[in-house]
């Protein structure tokens, strides 16, 4: 790839860019000199626009399911409503969605952080306040929408989006089952300032279902009271300071970005 010919050939666009390392200091990337990098920010058969399409389609696939804000609801859709988890993440890069702030400003974002990658700016974003160092796009949006209490408006929008994708494809599925699957998911997601565990009572065995899949396994989705019981207090944070750096930062690689929890006396109702 690094052959002019071989570029020519397959009209690649390069940029020349600094290498930034993900979480590094703003303070060390300030101060160095900068190794650099070409990177390829569109080719003939990938325009500029597309290009922008399929980075801000890694970043919004990256934010729903490994951070695991909408992994939950994702996995049950792609199970039981037998939708690809492209069309799925594609509801949210490629939808109109003038009807959802929330989701349009975070797909808006993941644009123009791409836009900036094509003009040779940094892969990753700066951030002075969060830590002083350098977030991956998805990771950034994560703690933006906790710092700023917007979790509760993106999972209605989010719930909304689902729906509406499930009515287009003419997919008949309870929307309890959708609602829980969301509430779930909400709940589990590690935040700062929670010092109390709390129980979720959901009409569907919605979590065994879940870890199931996660595991590779397959057990059927019941129509089940089920109760889980959420363990906040094993693992809590104070400050936002502490909660970036070990929840968002040290759960990059281990994607421990949920609660712990414990099934309490599931009791069965009938079969989905």
């Amino acid at each position: 790839m690094g052959d002019p010919e071989y570029q020519k050939r397959f009209g690649m666009v390069t940029v020349e860019s600094a290498i930034i390392n993900i979480h590094g200091s703003l303070q060390d990337t300030d101060n160095e000199v900068h190794e650099t990098q070409q990177l390829v920010i569109a080719t003939d058969s990938m325009p500029p626009e597309d290009w922008v399409k399929t980075r801000a389609f890694g970043w919004m696939a990256a934010l729903l399911h490994f951070d695991k804000i909408l992994q939950i609801p994702i996995i049950l859709l792609h199970e039981i409503a037998d939708l690809s988890y492209r069309e799925i993440f594609e509801a949210f890069i490629s939808s109109d969605l003038s009807s959802y702030p929330i989701l349009s400003e975070i797909r808006a974002f993941f644009q123009q952080e791409a836009r900036k990658i094509q003009e040779g700016g940094a892969e990753y974003c700066r951030s002075e306040e969060w830590l002083n160092i350098w977030w991956p796009a998805d990771e950034y949006i994560f703690i933006k929408l906790s710092q700023e209490a917007q979790l509760d408006n993106f999972y209605k929008e989010a719930e909304l989006l689902l729906g509406n994708l499930l009515k287009v494809n003419f997919i008949e599925m309870s929307p309890l089952l959708l609602h829980e699957a969301i509430v779930l998911n909400q709940h589990l997601i590690k935040q700062p300032f929670l010092t109390e565990d709390i129980e979720v009572a959901l009409s569907y065995n919605i979590m065994e279902f879940y870890s199931a899949i996660v595991l590779g396994q397959s057990i059927p989705l019941e129509e089940v009271q089920s109760r889980y019981h959420i363990d906040r207090t094993s693992q809590n944070w104070s400050s936002w300071p502490q909660w970036y750096k070990e929840v968002v930062w040290y759960g990059n690689k281990k994607g421990a970005y949920l609660y712990g929890h414990r099934t309490l006396h599931p009791e069965m109702a009938g079969h989905y």
